[in-house]
């Protein structure tokens, strides 16, 4: 009993703490896009120029998604994860002194930025499927990426009120040292507790609890091997060619492609199209903190009823799965479409709040999918899939003022390509994800 109550405080912090980063984690990058306009001005950079720095952060965080897949099954994933922070909260620190060494340096840092942030996830995803409860794992995600809508939330709050662009990373920064400094405390009080422990899940305690919660797990086919309690091995030649091949896994990449090409592209050029094209003033950008306040709780309400539907055999994990894919996709996508032909800020608010509101389901869709399909492969799984869905990250930011400059200022197609992907996407999920465990 008392080691059960441990493994439980140990999901609880695990949730709590996670939650937190990706918090970090979605504000520090949401900061970019809204300070590039006075950036912009003051440097005199071309709407090309601002275009690159948007992407340099997608660059770096897609150069180490496989590698950090790998070394957040190869250590201890919160581990990883304190380090990431760390690293990627100095990064947001410094961003203003590298922006007035030149373009260069900061293009430099946000790389670097990039590849710190690029292990937040994979560990979180990994954390989560060895330390939390299988009937908890829907809300988990979902806490989770809330979490990362509060963060940006919060950073679309606070930056347009803020007169100093530079004040405005070296403030997040330090919050982010801020977690960095808990988690150093919480090490320093628990370090001497006997059991497993957040900072070494790969103990025998914590696998062997890790394995306890698998066997609980739904699996169609048969039961849960225990040489899953194995470490994982990166050198077996055969584990590259079963994740390349294995279909659930490339349908929740498809879905993951799919949806962060929205999303990057509205976070990277939603400020400016406002500002631009709606003549939202600079200080009134605030305004886009409603859709992600919507987020933040949707995320949540999706994750209780997956859990709950699953729970009381409503419906099967993997109908749960398809169908908050599906309205966490094509919700967002039909939004996309509407959203071409709104001509006032205060209509354009409201259709990207309810494309928030039905985005958030994707959390308790092919997000928590990653947890059904596999048990220690998570991170990894995770890493992969993450890999293929950072590319939007690198091509939106070129790509769109590249789209814009070339059709004499005209956004629609901006927009309507992202829900032609978005409704592709969704059909390559439905055919071919799955929600028991296959690696």
């Amino acid at each position: 009993m008392l080691h059960n109550n441990g493994m439980r405080e140990s999901a609880v912090l695990a949730v709590v703490f996670a939650s937190a980063a990706n918090a970090l984690n979605q504000a520090d990058r949401a900061i970019m896009p809204i300070v590039a306009i006075p950036m912009a001005e003051q440097f005199q950079w071309s709407m090309f120029e601002k275009g690159i720095v948007l992407s340099s952060f997608a660059l770096g965080y897609l150069l180490v998604q496989i590698p950090s897949g790998m070394v957040s099954t190869q250590f201890a994933p919160f581990l990883v994860l304190a380090i990431a922070v760390l690293v990627w909260s100095i990064c947001t620190t410094i961003t203003p002194t590298a922006a007035e060494a030149g373009l260069y340096s900061l293009l430099a840092c946000r790389i670097c930025m990039g590849l710190a942030e690029g292990f937040c996830l994979p560990a979180t995803f990994q954390l989560f499927t060895m330390q939390v409860p299988l009937e908890m794992r829907s809300r988990a995600f979902a806490m989770m990426i809330s979490c990362g809508s509060i963060g940006q939330l919060l950073a679309i709050i606070i930056c347009p009120q803020m007169a100093n662009w530079s004040s405005i990373f070296v403030r997040f920064g330090i919050t982010g040292l801020a977690w960095s400094a808990a988690v150093a405390a919480l090490w320093a009080m628990r370090r001497q507790v006997r059991g497993p422990q957040l900072f070494d899940i790969e103990s025998k305690a914590c696998r062997s609890e890790a394995l306890k919660l698998r066997k609980d797990d739904y699996v169609e086919g048969g039961n849960v091997d225990e040489s899953n309690d194995a470490p994982v091995d990166l050198a077996d030649p055969t584990l590259w060619k079963r994740l390349l091949a294995c279909q659930p896994l490339l349908a929740i990449m498809a879905a993951h492609f799919g949806q962060n090409w929205t999303q990057y592209t509205l976070s990277m050029w939603l400020p400016t199209y406002l500002h631009e094209v709606m003549g939202v003033q600079e200080q009134s950008l605030s305004i886009m903190a409603l859709p992600y306040f919507v987020n933040s709780f949707a995320g949540v309400g999706w994750g209780i009823l997956a859990d709950l539907a699953i729970a009381h055999h409503r419906c099967s994990r993997l109908t749960v799965r398809r169908v908050a894919t599906a309205v966490g996709l094509l919700g967002p996508g039909v939004c996309c479409v509407a959203f071409v032909s709104v001509s006032s800020p205060s209509l354009a608010l409201g259709v990207m709040t309810l494309s928030s509101l039905l985005g958030a389901a994707t959390s308790s869709g092919y997000m928590a999918n990653h947890g059904d399909i596999t048990g220690r492969y998570a991170g990894l799984t995770f890493a992969v899939s993450n890999t293929l869905a950072t590319l939007p990250g690198i091509l939106v930011g070129p790509f769109t003022a590249w789209l814009v400059k070339n059709n004499g200022g005209l956004w629609k197609l901006v927009f309507l390509l992202a829900a032609a992907l978005n409704g592709m996407c969704t059909c390559v999920y439905i055919a071919f994800s799955q929600a028991h465990r296959i690696l």
